[in-house]
């Protein structure tokens, strides 16, 4: 176990929520970590018990590694996402210049199993979505009128046009 203080540069703000006791899988000094930049934290093992003679351990990333490994990452993801934006219809009148510039735009959003990704009626038009991958369902008033598999897209009626969506997915 850890225990978080922050240093006493650090706003009072972060302070009013420290100290924190860190556990297993827990982790700290990403944003450090992924802009090289002066941790802001301090990390103290908590006392040992009678029983312990170690209060805890823990792993230590470097940052060129670490860095060097995101890139790759990234590099990856990129690719499958040009690969994607490919099989959507509405981008096939764009060149790859076009396609790169939007693929540079994507966010991936991550959704739980029946959790609402679009809720029917609601004016919700700041973007379009493409399946990435899974299965989503697709209702309108209540009925199932379809599934939509990786590189399907739904949504850009509202997101071209301002309208309100037409229907829910999950």
């Amino acid at each position: 176990r850890f225990l978080l203080r922050l240093n006493q540069d650090s706003s009072e703000e972060a302070n009013s929520q420290l100290p924190l006791l860190l556990g297993p899988g827990d982790s700290f000094g990403e944003l450090a970590l992924i802009h090289g930049g002066k941790q802001r934290i301090t990390v103290l093992a908590d006392s040992a018990t009678e029983a312990e003679e170690i209060a805890g351990s823990c792993w230590g990333v470097e940052h060129g590694p670490f860095i060097a490994i995101m890139k790759g990452v990234a590099e990856r993801v990129y690719q499958e996402n040009l690969w994607l934006l490919d099989r959507v219809r509405l981008f096939q009148y764009l060149d790859q210049r076009q396609k790169r510039i939007v693929c540079r735009t994507l966010v991936v959003q991550l959704f739980d199993s029946g959790k609402h990704v679009t809720v029917e009626g609601l004016q919700h038009t700041d973007c379009m979505f493409i399946v990435k991958s899974g299965v989503l369902e697709v209702k309108i008033s209540g009925k199932a009128v379809t599934k939509l598999h990786e590189g399907d897209s739904f949504g850009e009626r509202a997101w071209l046009y301002g309208e309100h969506r037409s229907a829910s997915v999950t």
